[in-house]
């Protein structure tokens, strides 16, 4: 069988991702503003992991997906499991553990007593080895399900589909901030929304709240080196200009490779919130 542990972009060196099926498929939930066939009316049908699924570079990626939701969930977890015991043996354990980068865990309608066995030992394995997990889900009444099941192992963290309701919103919470803004500076108008709603959620709750690093410091690293394609055209290879925006790109890659996951671990703490400028 073919591995079924994943890698993402945003991890660190040696993180994997266990997904369950596509994005958009049937284990997400069509009250998620993001899915494709919301029926919301503050739909934004804007589901970023399909739009990548879509895209001709990432046939493989969805082929696999496909195959993950042909499979029971359990099965599924039984095979991560196994392969990251291998990893184990090999010395190679993950630094970082993020489920669900594409699609979703099972609805509560499917997920039956031998998936949630399953899960639950996968997610203990993961955990007594001091492996910080990322685990998000779409829904509040899913959250509520998933934290029943493993709330006493890992973080169960809901991404919020209501606007505004971050500074309401109970529990382990995420969501993405800056979907309204368009036209110029659009990173940086973003990453300022952000901001200023994590502050919102700081002052209404008391929780900690924090901008995703890893969106703002992957954005730092691409604006630096778009000034240093733009300084070579202008002024040439050997210029001070363009050494200038060189060593720009090299400490953006630095910070940016310190803010992945796995080298932040907000994402696995419950009593952190996490804010995501639109990406």
């Amino acid at each position: 069988m073919a591995n079924v542990l994943g890698s993402f972009s945003k991890g660190a060196d040696g993180s994997v991702s266990i997904n369950f099926g596509t994005s958009g498929g049937s284990n997400c939930s069509k009250r998620c503003i993001h899915h494709p066939d919301s029926k919301r009316a503050n739909a934004t049908r804007k589901c970023y992991a399909a739009a990548v699924e879509r895209r001709a570079d990432r046939v493989q990626l969805h082929e696999k997906l496909k195959r993950h939701e042909r499979m029971t969930a359990a099965r599924l977890c039984g095979a991560a499991l196994l392969e990251l015991q291998r990893m184990e043996r090999q010395g190679k354990l993950p630094p970082w553990v993020r489920f669900s980068t594409n699609g979703s865990l099972p609805m509560p309608s499917s997920a039956g007593n031998l998936f949630l066995i399953q899960l639950r030992s996968l997610v203990q394995w993961i955990v007594d080895r001091g492996i910080p997990v990322h685990l998000p889900v779409e829904s509040h009444d899913k959250a509520e399900f998933y934290r029943e099941a493993i709330g006493d192992l890992v973080t169960v963290r809901e991404s919020l589909q209501t606007p505004g309701s971050h500074t309401t919103a109970q529990g382990a919470v995420s969501w993405v901030a800056g979907a309204d803004i368009t036209g110029k500076n659009i990173r940086a108008r973003r990453i300022e929304r952000a901001r200023q709603e994590a502050k919102e959620r700081r002052e209404a709750t008391g929780r900690k709240a924090v901008v995703c690093p890893a969106v703002c410091n992957g954005w730092k690293l691409k604006t630096a080196q778009s000034q240093a394609s733009g300084a070579l055209r202008k002024h040439g290879e050997s210029s001070p200009e363009h050494n200038e925006t060189l060593a720009q790109v090299q400490n953006a890659t630095v910070a940016a490779s310190n803010a992945k996951c796995g080298n932040c671990i907000a994402c696995s703490l419950p009593s952190v919130d996490i804010v995501y400028p639109l990406h």
